[in-house]
């Protein structure tokens, strides 16, 4: 990533420097591109690298046995299989975590202290 993406953008910001600052629009505009998607990588790097495999045999059990009751199946839908998991990662997921990486700590913090049943 650093050979290919950081060091181009390293030499545009030393002409930006040279020529007066005429790349600087662009530069800060790739720079912060470059900074978010680092930032996205290193949040997503134990997940992309986890070797682990779930197992829900349990949870289908716990489903399979509440399937008697047909109210207690539409309360609790527990059908992993049912879940478009690319349209979560995409829409859900991974939005939530660059605005939660591009917040400011303090924000974070406050945010954390209120209660959700209080806003």
């Amino acid at each position: 990533m650093t050979l290919r993406y950081k060091v181009p953008l390293e030499m545009m910001h030393a002409a930006n420097v040279l020529f007066g600052g005429i790349y600087s629009k662009n530069y800060k505009k790739l720079n912060r591109g470059y900074n978010i998607l680092m930032t996205v990588a290193k949040v997503y790097a134990p997940y992309v690298f986890f070797k682990g495999c779930f197992d829900d045999t349990n949870l289908r059990k716990l489903s399979k046995a509440m399937a008697v009751d047909q109210n207690d199946v539409s309360i609790f839908n527990f059908d992993t299989r049912c879940i478009n998991w690319s349209s979560y990662l995409v829409n859900t997921n991974i939005p939530a975590a660059i605005k939660c990486c591009l917040r400011p700590r303090e924000s974070v913090a406050d945010d954390r202290s209120e209660s959700t049943w209080e806003k």
